[in-house]
């Protein structure tokens, strides 16, 4: 390659090295619903979506040894199945006698929702909800949240919805655990665990909102073709 050409090469390669710097801070934010009702019913050790976009999300359920009113992070956890139902979502099955449901009337149960990549929680959609006394406890990236702080209530039938299902917007922040202070801070992380706060609560998990960032596929390519444009422009030079 002649020194032209060599020189190019170098530009083009800043260049493209300078662009791909940009593009991995540069992105589009998407929201995804993540929608467990009509997917059939049954018990399962694992379940997986492809959100798109690359997003993937993997569900997983377990009890712990914390009790029924116990934070994250638990002492200790065991395996357990993620129960599925067509009509309302997910739930938990940690013994032959247990219930389908999330709850804490025998094992202190839990579900796990581990994403691909960081998202922000927006809201959740908790459905069988049937008695006032059910409330639920969260933790992002094994850091307990303050539910009562963050709501001013834990108690699923104090928020939004209808019959058995109760909305949370997680939009607008929450407190975590530890930091010192009641600042609300964005919902954002890989793994979100729900669990109880008391050993009379049940409940499911119907839906999950979810936002995050997704490379533009259209910017690495427009990076890649200015490279080619310094390089025949050179070549262009050379030959004339």
């Amino acid at each position: 390659m002649n020194t032209l050409l060599k020189g190019a090469a170098v530009i083009s390669t800043a260049v493209i090295g300078i662009g791909f710097a940009d593009a991995a801070n540069a992105g589009t934010i998407v929201n995804k619903s993540v929608d467990f009702l009509g997917d059939g019913s049954g018990l399962f050790s694992d379940i997986f979506k492809d959100l798109g976009n690359g997003v993937e999300v993997s569900v997983t359920a377990g009890y712990h040894g914390g009790g029924a009113s116990a934070n994250a992070p638990f002492p200790s956890t065991a395996p357990a199945f993620v129960s599925l139902s067509n009509s309302s979502g997910l739930g938990v099955r940690s013994s032959l006698s247990d219930g389908n449901r999330l709850d804490a009337g025998g094992r202190d149960e839990f579900l796990r929702f581990t994403f691909s990549q960081e998202v922000t929680l927006q809201g959740v959609f908790f459905s069988s909800v049937f008695s006032g006394n059910d409330e639920f406890d969260a933790a992002i990236d094994n850091v307990d949240l303050q539910i009562n702080d963050t709501f001013g209530t834990d108690r699923l039938f104090s928020f939004p919805g209808i019959g058995s299902v109760r909305v949370v917007d997680f939009s607008g922040g929450v407190d975590f655990a530890g930091d010192g202070t009641n600042a609300l801070r964005s919902a954002t992380g890989t793994i979100f665990d729900f669990y109880t706060n008391n050993n009379n609560d049940d409940y499911r998990i119907a839906k999950l909102k979810i936002k995050t960032e997704v490379p533009e596929p259209a910017a690495i390519l427009g990076l890649l073709g200015v490279g080619a444009m310094v390089v025949g422009s050179a070549r262009k030079r050379q030959e004339a």
